[in-house]
């Protein structure tokens, strides 16, 4: 899971709106965990999202599908 509870962010039940309240007034009431919450976020984003992964992994899929198109090119499939 992404989210983990009072580390990088504040889990709630779905449709139950105590919850989502307590959770708001919890991080609107708490400037230091706000502040955890948010930098722990971020710090999580930019580990499972690091741009330069994505991007290589954008070449590398195209690179997949330029060989594919090649095979089927000299075997006569369309």
């Amino acid at each position: 899971d992404v989210i983990q509870d009072g580390v990088n962010g504040l889990l709630v039940d779905v449709d139950n709106e105590e919850q989502l309240a307590d959770a708001l007034g919890r991080v609107l009431g708490d400037r230091q965990l706000a502040e955890s919450l948010g930098n722990n976020a971020r710090d999580t984003v930019k580990a499972r999202h690091d741009i330069g992964e994505i991007a290589d992994a954008y070449i590398a899929l195209y690179m997949n599908l330029q060989a594919v198109e090649r095979v089927k090119a000299k075997d006569g499939i369309v």
